[in-house]
């Protein structure tokens, strides 16, 4: 099952970034409830970054691939980098 969270939060973005589909990251539901609660992000050439809080549980419980990585389209690295700053690293913030 798959899922599409924005990467800039709906609930902060303006009515042009809640449609643009640039602000979207096709995840399974499992990596999308991480990503969306800020325990995993990407950094600015898409690989993945793990928040402390779930390496210290275990990253076998989450099933992460550690060498998982995305391509960058449009405008998205602008909303990751966002995501970054305001979801990921308020959880977690060094990486």
């Amino acid at each position: 099952m798959t899922s599409a969270p924005h990467i800039k939060p709906w609930a902060k973005a303006n009515n042009q970034e809640k449609l643009d589909v640039d602000n979207g990251l096709w995840l399974c539901v499992l990596h999308d409830a991480l990503f969306d609660r800020g325990l995993i992000s990407f950094d600015d050439n898409g690989i993945l970054i793990i928040s402390d809080t779930v390496l210290n549980q275990g990253i076998d419980d989450y099933k992460l691939n550690v060498n998982m990585k995305i391509v960058f389209q449009g405008k998205m690295r602008q909303y990751m980098a966002y995501h970054r700053k305001k979801v990921y690293e308020q959880f977690d913030l060094h990486y």
